[in-house]
C-alpha cells in the first residue's frame, strides 16, 4: 500500500495523543443509556485517511437512534455494566459489518460523549486499520455485513468533514436549529462508488453521525471546518445537566427486540 501522507501521519499522531476531558459521566449512566460507535480509519491509495460508514437496513427496527435507511457509524448499546465502550463498538462492528473478532486494529483515542436523539450517551471510539494490510479497502470489502442490519458499507474522506466533501465531488448543507439549546445540523453528501451509473448517487451523512465525524476531523487535523459548527466537542455538559434533572434514568426494555439485538442498536 502507499505510505501515509504527511498530513495523515500528523492526524494519527494528534488522535493518538488526544485525551478527552476527565469525566465519570459514562460510568454514571444506567447501562441502558450507554452506547458506543466505532470510527474505523484506514489509508487510501494516496495515503489519505478515510472512515468506514454504513447505511442502515430499511427493515431494521424503528427503536434505533439512527433510523432505518440512514448513514451511521457501526455501533450500538452496551450489553452489560462492565463492558467498555471500546468492546461495545468492536462487538457491534462484528455484528454489523463482519469485522472479525480480535482483528488487529490500532486503538487511537476516545472522544467525548455525544447525546443521541433517544437520549443515549454515545462514546465514539477511534481505531486505525494497520498499514500491514496491503489493501485496506479490499480487506474491509471482504468482510460480510449482516443484511438484516446493514444495506451498504461505504467510506468517506475524514478531511471531507472539514471541507464539505468538495474535494470528493460531494457537497455540504448545514443550518442552525434548536435541540436542547443551539445545534448545528450538518448534511454531507458523499458520492457513492457507482461508475456504471450516469448520474451520481450520494450517501447522506447527517445528524449525530455527522457531528461526531466533524469533531473527529477537527481533532485529527488541528483545524476548524469551513462551515459553521459548535465550538466544543461532544455533549457531556448537556448530558450531565439532563442527568442532574433526572431525565436520564434507566430505559425500559423494548418488546420489539427481535432476538438479534436490534433493540440494542443506537
Amino acid at each position: 500500500m502507499s505510505p501515509l501522507s504527511p498530513s495523515s501521519e500528523q492526524a494519527l499522531s494528534r488522535l493518538r495523543a488526544y485525551t478527552p476531558p476527565v469525566s465519570q459521566i459514562y460510568d454514571a449512566l444506567p447501562v441502558s443509556r450507554r452506547a458506543a460507535v466505532l470510527i474505523l480509519l484506514f489509508a487510501d491509495a494516496a495515503g489519505e485517511l478515510r472512515v468506514v460508514l454504513t447505511m442502515r437496513a430499511k427493515t431494521l427496527n424503528s427503536c434505533l437512534m439512527i433510523d432505518p435507511g440512514q448513514a451511521a457509524l457501526p455501533g450500538g448499546k452496551a450489553s452489560s455494566v462492565t463492558e467498555s465502550p471500546q468492546s461495545t463498538s468492536l462487538r457491534e462492528a462484528h455484528e454489523e459489518i463482519g469485522l472479525p473478532p480480535s482483528y488487529p486494529l490500532t486503538p487511537l483515542c476516545l472522544l467525548p460523549l455525544s447525546l443521541a436523539k433517544t437520549l443515549l450517551g454515545v462514546r465514539p471510539c477511534v481505531f486505525f486499520l494497520p498499514e500491514t494490510q496491503p489493501n485496506p479497502l479490499s480487506t474491509i470489502r471482504s468482510w460480510r455485513p449482516d443484511p438484516d442490519e446493514v444495506a451498504a458499507v461505504f467510506d468517506a474522506p475524514l478531511r471531507g468533514f472539514l471541507d464539505g466533501m468538495r474535494h470528493e465531488g460531494g457537497r455540504y448543507e448545514g443550518f442552525w436549529a434548536r435541540w436542547h439549546g443551539e445545534w448545528r445540523m450538518h448534511n454531507f453528501f458523499v458520492p457513492a462508488s457507482t461508475p456504471t451509473t450516469v448520474t451520481t448517487v450520494y450517501y447522506k451523512v447527517w445528524g449525530m453521525t455527522a457531528r461526531i465525524l466533524v469533531d473527529a476531523a477537527r481533532i485529527a487535523y488541528g483545524t476548524d471546518p469551513e462551515f459553521g459548527h459548535i465550538k466544543g466537542f461532544g455533549d457531556e455538559a448537556l448530558i450531565a445537566k439532563l442527568m442532574a434533572e433526572g431525565n436520564l434514568g434507566p430505559k425500559e426494555s423494548r418488546k420489539e427486540d427481535d432476538g438479534k439485538g436490534a433493540a440494542a442498536k443506537i
